[in-house]
């Protein structure tokens, strides 16, 4: 499995949002920074994916004197990726996490964690039972 491709291709269906709430805008995906760990499954031709992928990110809402810097967006979450088709699916953002250094040096930090709930008593099936690393 090709890391830039499946990188690539997780971020190109992911929707940001923890960035631009904070006055981060995305400059860049870091690929070298980003990872993810693929599971089989007991579906033909799935993987189930773990995924952290890290944005570097501008200061928008800050003058040069006080911009915070060194910024990076975390994204985790998992998917699943159909290997023959090349096509990901069931997408689903766990956390974003951004850290940046203040002009002084402090660290800061904000993060969101996303909860998938059930409305009315419907219960999801889960649809994989095994998940065993590649």
């Amino acid at each position: 499995m090709d890391k830039t491709n499946i990188i690539l291709g997780i971020d190109k269906e992911r929707i940001p949002r923890l960035d631009r709430e904070i006055g981060f805008e995305i400059v860049e995906l870091s690929q070298d920074l980003s990872s993810f760990s693929a599971f089989i499954t007991e579906a033909n031709y799935k993987l189930a994916i773990e995924f952290d992928l890290k944005y570097h990110l501008s200061d928008f809402k800050s003058t040069k004197e006080n911009e915070r810097q060194n910024s990076i967006l975390t994204v985790e979450g998992e998917c699943m990726y159909d290997y023959t088709d090349k096509n990901f699916s069931e997408i689903r953002i766990r956390r974003e996490t951004v850290n940046w250094s203040e002009v002084d040096g402090t660290p800061g930090r904000r993060s969101n964690v996303y909860v998938d709930c059930l409305i009315g008593g419907i219960n999801e099936e889960v649809k994989y039972k095994i998940r065993e690393p590649l």
